[in-house]
């Protein structure tokens, strides 16, 4: 490390930049303690040109503290000094994005990686944003970077305030926009949800029961029938490298919060890394809302840990602790077991894979779906202190069982305000997070929530061995076979049209074609949440929709408790 060729360069960078640096930075503080780095940052995100300062103490003679590209494959170094270093950060493309590391080289010691900050410009998300637009007096919510556990959040704002939503802005690779990494993505996070909420919904707003959860396309569902806003259990990060969700977890640490992640890569995101950085136990944000808004009941909800879905996994180490999900561990997930198509994308997209120790290969709770029951465990306790009525909904053995629930809510719901809804009107096919739970459950809409990339003869027999039973047992007068079926679907539509019709349901209709369900109107009213706005402002109308959907009495936790001893493969528990 300390050769003449490297000690040049390091001049030269360090000249070119000392030059320039002729007023003091951001301040970045570095301090060692018995229990390991204290890091205090004025901020964690810093555009080009920026200038920072970071300094270090103790010091001793020799000690070095280094800055690397972290985002890029084999760390370069951007800058060196000794206890303290001002640094200017190059300008260069406003959209280029990295983070860069913060290293120290002391004597006699390995090079030590202390923290991140990231280079971004304004346009570049560090937290999962919803934004608000006004169509007609209807207000739409348009949620930009996160993905299951963020939309149920946006969706459950919807169902409150009588509006509606699109799914989410579409980023590179047709998936969600990257929310990129920051030491503080955790805390920033839940301010964010908390201050989102509080705005739109009021911050003395009494709520009878909130839903803490992971991403289940059920749970929008579940918060339209009860009324319920929904807090994620986890958020998704995108990062370059492992150092990156070591920094999260660190800070989070720091500031109280007890977290693990998974890190992976998710195929609807080009050439990033992606994270899901979950809560241990319940962070005081969390416990902060539910006492201002006088919560009566939390439902925690997820597929049971030892239901095996996207869960081929291997551990960093070392790890902290002794035993699985401890805090501050990070499990790589590999989405096909290991395949090569794991390796050449987790390799070109995590840049520090390659250099990591890492445990054997072991199972792990389904990285988007699932529930610890730890985290049950910790999360009802500390409820039960600040006396709340804690529940755990989950699926201990098939998380399909979670996808049917949505239609035994519908029903139950539609049978509640009967008087209002008039009975069931229309099976929904809607794929994979497609979803305007409200709108529907209003109409006497019946939901079939189902992965858009199962063969769609197997999607067809779950309508006619559950649905239909579904409906025939709470509205046994109901001709399942003379309702309409709508196709909320843009992947393998037509093949299940075809399915349909040679099982005798022959009124079906399908959404618009290669439409995303995004609110974008420069190319006209297409895209299913568009088309229902439409039917809000111009059949319905605002005013009218939002006062019916208010008549509309909510289920009860004794019609959940109830409906989870009517449908198999649910538990819905009290927690103690």
């Amino acid at each position: 490390m300390k050769n003449k060729s490297f000690a040049k360069i390091a001049f030269l960078v360090m000249a070119g930049f000392l030059t320039a640096c002729h007023h003091e930075g951001k301040q970045i503080s570095l301090t060692l303690r018995s229990d390991g780095w204290k890091v205090d940052a004025t901020q964690w995100v810093y555009k080009p040109g920026e200038y920072i300062t970071i300094t270090l103490s103790p010091h001793h003679q020799g000690d070095q503290i280094v800055l690397k590209n972290i985002s890029q494959k084999g760390e370069p170094i951007l800058a060196q000094s000794e206890e303290k270093l001002s640094w200017s950060i190059e300008k260069n493309d406003s959209n280029a994005t990295y983070s860069i590391g913060i290293f120290v080289e002391r004597t006699m010691h390995e090079p030590e990686y202390v923290t991140c900050i990231r280079v971004a410009s304004d346009s570049i998300l560090t937290t999962y944003r919803i934004d608000k637009e006004n169509f007609n007096g209807l207000n739409v919510y348009k949620l930009d970077g996160g993905m299951s556990a963020e939309y149920a959040v946006e969706k459950s704002l919807s169902n409150l305030t009588g509006n509606i939503s699109q799914t989410w802005n579409i980023g590179p690779g047709g998936g969600p926009s990257p929310v990129w990494s920051t030491s503080d993505f955790l805390e920033k996070s839940l301010q964010y949800t908390i201050q989102l909420y509080d705005r739109e919904l009021g911050k003395d707003k009494e709520l009878e029961t909130i839903i803490i959860s992971t991403g289940i396309p059920v749970i929008p569902y579940l918060s339209a029938a009860l009324k319920a806003p929904v807090l994620p259990l986890h958020f998704l990060v995108s990062a370059n490298s492992c150092r990156e969700i070591q920094s999260i977890l660190n800070y989070a640490s720091q500031k109280g919060y007890s977290s693990y992640a998974t890190l992976g890569y998710d195929a609807s995101m080009a050439g990033v890394g992606v994270a899901w950085i979950k809560l241990l136990d319940i962070p005081d944000e969390y416990t902060d809302f539910i006492s201002r808004h006088r919560v009566k009941n939390v439902i925690l909800a997820g597929v049971g840990e030892n239901v095996l879905g996207e869960s081929y996994a291997r551990r960093i180490l070392p790890s902290p602790g002794i035993g699985r999900y401890t805090p501050g561990s990070i499990y790589l997930q590999y989405t096909n077991h290991g395949s090569q198509q794991d390796m050449r994308t987790i390799t070109a997209n995590i840049v520090d894979y390659e250099i990591q120790k890492l445990d054997t290969v072991c199972m792990i709770a389904d990285w988007e779906s699932g529930i610890l029951d730890q985290q049950i465990k910790s999360f009802g306790k500390k409820l039960n202190q600040i006396h709340i009525d804690c529940y755990a909904l989950t699926t201990p053995n098939n998380m399909i069982n979670l996808y049917n629930l949505a239609t035994n809510i519908a029903l139950e719901y539609i049978k509640k305000n009967e008087s209002l809804i008039k009975g069931p009107s229309q099976i929904t096919f809607n794929e994979y997070l497609i979803s305007e739970p409200m709108y529907e459950l209003a109409c006497g809409h019946i939901p079939l929530l189902y992965w858009q990339f199962v063969p769609p003869a197997l999607t067809v027999q779950r309508l006619n061995d559950y649905t239909v039973r579904a409906i025939n047992r709470v509205f046994p007068l109901t001709q399942v076979k003379k309702m309409k079926i709508h196709l909320n679907a843009r992947v393998g539509k037509y093949e299940l049209a075809q399915e349909l019709k040679e099982n005798q349901y022959s009124h079906v209709t399908m959404r618009a074609d290669h439409i995303e369900e995004i609110w974008n109107l420069t190319d006209g009213l297409n895209a299913p949440c568009e088309m229902i706005a439409y039917d809000i402002t111009n059949h319905i109308g605002v005013s009218t929709y939002q006062a019916n959907i208010n008549q509309l009495q909510p289920l009860s936790i004794n019609d959940i408790t109830r409906l989870s001893n009517q449908v198999q493969g649910i538990q819905f528990k009290r927690v103690h």
